[in-house]
């Protein structure tokens, strides 16, 4: 059954469609020997059962049978190449191999990091803050929720108009250039200064 999700089938097909592919083996093969030739052969390539294919142990009898259920059930099932063909584009869609590719429009500007290193308790998040609070816009984003009220609480106290964007709350203030928020809220789409 853990194979109809690899091939985009659901649970309750999987079953419906082993049948028919038994129904459709035995077509293609009407004599068995045929079959068992082809699975034999298949066998003698090397001494091992079981070989390791793209990360996943497959018994060589999946190797030579699976690509046979493959095409007699898209032949016989023509909207399964479709789901193929969809389940290619999800897998795509879900590569996490390449992450320089997923923001395109933020890697084509000019920017400038800058990395504050040094010792526990040197102004590193000090400075920080006041260049943030000197800037027109800018975005705090802080690992924990009230690292971020603290940070908003701060600016908002020291007259620089900041909104709150947290998981619990959100405190947004009209015309606010300034952000103080954990990090999964900040906006990607809104260009600041900081």
């Amino acid at each position: 059954m853990d194979k109809s999700y690899e091939l985009g089938l659901s649970h309750e097909d999987f079953p419906t469609l082993v049948s028919k592919f038994r129904v459709l083996l035995r077509r293609a093969y009407p004599e068995l020997s045929e079959l068992q030739e082809l699975v034999v052969s298949a066998m003698r390539s090397g001494n091992e059962d079981a070989i390791v294919l793209q990360g996943t142990i497959m018994l060589k009898q999946e190797l030579v049978l699976f690509p046979l259920f493959w095409e007699l059930i898209q032949a016989s099932i023509p909207h399964l190449r479709e789901t193929a063909k969809e389940r290619e584009r999800r897998e795509k869609a879900a590569d996490m191999t390449n992450p320089a590719i997923w923001y395109p429009r933020a890697r084509a500007l000019t920017r400038t990091i800058i990395f504050h290193m040094g010792p526990t308790n040197s102004g590193k998040t000090y400075r920080s803050l006041m260049r943030l609070q000197e800037a027109s816009s800018g975005v705090y984003a802080a690992p924990l929720r009230l690292l971020a009220m603290e940070v908003w609480d701060r600016c908002n106290s020291s007259g620089v108009v900041c909104s709150l964007l947290t998981g619990q709350e959100v405190n947004k203030i009209p015309f606010s250039q300034h952000v103080a928020c954990t990090v999964e809220m900040m906006s990607t789409a809104k260009e600041v200064e900081v």
